[in-house]
C-alpha cells in the first residue's frame, strides 16, 4: 500500500468545505480578512472560536 503525498513533519489538519449562503459573504469576510492581516481560513477560525466564547459566556451566565 502506498503512503500518500505529505511532507515529512508536517501534521494533516481536518477539512471542512463551506458553502456561504449569500455570494456577498464571502466577499465581507475577504475583506474582513485583508483588513486584519489574515488569511481567510485564519479569519473564518477567529469568528468561530470568538462565537464559541460567546456561546459559553451565555451558558456560564444562565
Amino acid at each position: 500500500m502506498q503512503q500518500p503525498n505529505t511532507a515529512v513533519g508536517l501534521e494533516r489538519k481536518d477539512q471542512f468545505v463551506l458553502r456561504f449562503p449569500e455570494s456577498n459573504m464571502r466577499k465581507e469576510i475577504k475583506a474582513r480578512a485583508a483588513m486584519n492581516e489574515r488569511s481567510m481560513n485564519a479569519e473564518l477560525i477567529y469568528l468561530i472560536k470568538r462565537g464559541q466564547a460567546e456561546e459559553q459566556k451565555k451558558s456560564a451566565a444562565a
